[in-house]
């Protein structure tokens, strides 16, 4: 499969689709004005009590295959005095381990020594810290446009310049030239493909492409109603189960050569996701993977995956009546095609049918390798990342991301506790506003007024206020993860 080389740093991209509405691009517009702020804001469920609390925004460095980006994520604290600091610290401590998204991460020690902003620059000293940046030119790149968006978030901000001890700054790891005045990228928005934003798997690709499972073609498509190859799927194993390269596994197929798959192919052998035995002489990598043999992969490959991230707690399987089809089935292959079925990986038709000659679409592929890793949301308008399916929070924040197509960028969030009381109610914006776009939230805990349970999140009518397209996460709070 080709895959696209193009980085294109600090250069602007043209935009890739015109909106229907000029309001909508007012909104848009609006939204990336906003400044950070204090808000009042009233405890759930009208209890009367209300406390103090900060919003901003930080914008996490990403590098991934397709691009460079930043990923926006909107954080709520205890009422700050100067939420602008409050944000660059956020952005230096990263992001929490075992999202899958490939961060790019500051040295943990580095600290801020002073910030101000005066005629609408402004400078931010770093300690020395911060050159110990151990990343090439693309990760260097991606970390100043995330110092720089997340500062100039406000209003009050058109540039940033960074100092060192003091001392205007040439370079933070030695690749890109920064003694000048830095501008915002707001194109670096974290973004889908071209073809797959408007896409009803879009959600699922947006999560996949931030873990550089799918990386699309030169194009910058990744074409989401394309059939899927064998081996393109054995790649996508290889990468969700993030196979290690063996050097003593050798090739047992004679028709792979030099095929672009054939490292992907030896990781699946070495790790025994695929068996020789299984195919003969030939693999036969570029032809249309059928359903049943994909279902007879997923079902210990889904195994390998909740061995490797035990905080997953998966729901029970379901009962799955039987196919209608299911004497067109290898009987190779007949009981991982019910368990899969069961599993909710790789279900039948409405028909009543599994179709196990079928092949599956990139897109489609997309949704169930989403649902093997736990991603809560796969084929709807609300796809949550983070936290997975019954993963046990911390103390401290708990982080939410995920990809959401919402009129006007708008989602709403909310966690309840065991007796469905509402512990926190809010909203934030994806980034796109038509189609999917990158939704990121972090909320203190102290600002939780119970222990939650589940996290919801959905969408309001604009007709009636009524609420629709929610998908509910649930959460196990109290322990730190891993324990």
């Amino acid at each position: 499969m080709s895959v696209t080389g193009r980085k294109r740093f600090f250069r602007s991209k043209a935009p890739r689709f015109v909106m229907p509405l000029v309001l909508l691009l007012a909104v848009l517009v609006a939204q990336l004005a906003v400044r950070p702020s204090t808000v009042m804001a009233e405890s759930p469920e009208g209890s009367g009590e209300v406390q103090g609390m900060t919003r901003f925004w930080v914008y996490h460095p990403m590098y991934l295959v397709s691009d460079i980006y930043v990923y926006p994520v909107e954080y709520y604290v205890p009422e700050t005095e100067s939420p602008e600091l409050a944000a660059i610290e956020a952005l230096i401590n990263g992001m929490p381990e075992g999202t899958g998204y490939r961060f790019v991460t500051f040295p943990k020690t580095t600290k801020v020594l002073s910030l101000s902003t005066e005629d609408g620059v402004c400078t931010v000293d770093f300690s020395s810290d911060i050159l110990q940046a151990n990343v090439g030119s693309g990760g260097e790149a991606a970390l100043l446009e995330a110092i720089v968006c997340t500062l100039a978030r406000g209003s009050e901000v058109d540039k940033v310049r960074i100092l060192v001890e003091g001392q205007p700054a040439e370079t933070l790891a030695g690749h890109v030239d920064i003694t000048g005045l830095l501008e915002p990228h707001w194109d670096r928005i974290y973004r889908g493909f071209d073809d797959s934003y408007q896409h009803w798997a879009g959600g699922s690709i947006m999560i996949l492409q931030s873990m550089d499972i799918m990386v699309g073609y030169e194009d910058w498509k990744v074409r989401p109603d394309e059939q899927l190859t064998r081996a393109q799927f054995v790649k996508m194993l290889a990468k969700v189960l993030e196979l290690p390269y063996s050097g003593e596994q050798e090739m047992p197929f004679s028709d792979i050569g030099d095929h672009w798959a054939g490292p992907y192919i030896l990781r699946a052998l070495a790790a025994g996701v695929i068996s020789a035995d299984d195919y003969g002489p030939n693999f036969r990598p570029d032809e249309v993977i059928p359903r049943e043999e994909m279902a007879y992969l997923l079902v210990p490959a889904r195994e390998a995956y909740a061995a490797a991230h035990p905080g997953i707690v998966y729901p029970d399987p379901a009962e799955v009546p039987a196919f209608t089809d299911e004497a067109e089935i290898d009987q190779k292959y007949v009981e991982r095609v019910k368990e899969c079925a069961a599993l909710g990986l790789l279900t039948g038709y409405p028909e009543g049918y599994f179709g196990p000659n079928r092949g599956l679409t990139r897109g489609e592929a997309a949704t169930v390798l989403t649902r093997l890793m736990g991603v809560s949301g796969g084929g709807t308008q609300i796809v949550v990342s983070t936290p997975r399916l019954g993963a046990k929070q911390g103390e401290g924040s708990i982080f939410v991301l995920g990809s959401v197509a919402a009129f006007e960028g708008t989602t709403n969030f909310r966690f309840r506790d065991a007796e469905d009381e509402v512990c926190f109610d809010s909203y934030t914006t994806s980034t796109q506003g038509i189609g999917f776009g990158a939704i990121g939230m972090s909320v203190d805990t102290s600002l939780l007024t119970g222990t939650p349970a589940v996290l919801e999140v959905y969408l309001i009518s604009m007709e009636d206020g009524s609420e629709f397209r929610l998908t509910r996460v649930p959460v196990q709070f109290g322990e730190t993860p891993g324990e």
